[in-house]
């Protein structure tokens, strides 16, 4: 994933590619959690349903690792592009 991002003419680590890219996530899943908040405000969906979707946006966001999580992931990524 990581060696995807990253191409020839950018100077960026591929640690701070894969802070980006966690950033984005976290920024989206954001918005999935407001837009689900409005919608059972509207009444399109039922307080059930957003019970599931909060829960599974949960797992999600835990999902992405931070700190010292990621840099361990990028070492593994980056040890096993070099063999």
């Amino acid at each position: 994933m990581l060696r995807l991002e990253q191409d020839g003419d950018s100077n960026r680590t591929p640690l701070q590619v894969a802070r980006s890219s966690a950033r984005e996530a976290r920024k989206m899943l954001r918005k999935a959690m407001h837009r689900t908040r409005e919608e059972t405000n509207r009444h399109m969906i039922s307080k059930s349903c957003r019970k599931e979707i909060m829960t599974t946006l949960r797992q999600v966001r835990r999902s992405i690792p931070e700190a010292r999580r990621m840099r361990k992931c990028v070492a593994l990524e980056s040890a096993g592009a070099g063999s």
